[in-house]
């Protein structure tokens, strides 16, 4: 227990550490999606505080097999498990993702009781097309030339990681 104990506080005390530097890096009017990096120190750090005591006094034999070692790395999974939740939540702004359903979802707990129609009412094709355009062109997913865009390569490796991870969890459709 002391092992998931010690990855949570780690991933606490990185996720404290990430918004502070986010925070600084703004104010700056610096782009702060690199800082995410903070969670690749973390984690070598939680790695090596989980596995160090073993390494130093347990038994050698022990520490050769992985299959022999569940608690550190079970709370060094967890440790990861964390960070790329938080990066996913961290990171969808970046990706220009405000989610019109949860816009709906909060409407209708404040206003029950709206209909269709008064619902589209609070939406605008700025605010589902417009703004979305703007920023994968400001981020280099897309690119403009003309009239027309186009995806990049940057664009298209995020958009074959969604497939993936849609058609894993089988997930048809998003918003």
């Amino acid at each position: 227990m002391i092992y998931l104990a010690i990855s949570f506080f780690l991933f606490g005390c990185t996720a404290f550490f990430h918004v502070l530097l986010h925070r600084v890096l703004t104010n700056h009017g610096m782009k702060t999606f690199w800082t995410t990096t903070v969670f690749l120190f973390g984690f070598l750090f939680t790695f090596w505080l989980l596995f160090a005591p073993l390494a130093l006094f347990g038994d050698n034999n022990r520490i050769s097999s992985w299959i022999f070692i569940p608690l550190p790395l079970t709370a060094s999974l967890s440790y990861i498990l964390l960070s790329t939740i938080y990066i996913v939540f961290f990171a969808s702004p970046y990706a220009g993702i405000s989610s019109p359903s949860f816009k709906i979802l909060a409407l209708v707990d404040r206003y029950p009781k709206l209909t269709k129609k008064e619902i589209l009412r609070h939406f605008s094709d700025g605010e589902l097309v417009d703004k979305r355009l703007h920023d994968l062109v400001r981020l280099g997913s897309v690119y403009k030339q003309g009239e027309r865009y186009f995806v990049s390569l940057q664009g298209k490796k995020i958009d074959r990681v969604v497939d993936w991870y849609r058609e894993l969890l089988r997930w048809n459709a998003g918003g």
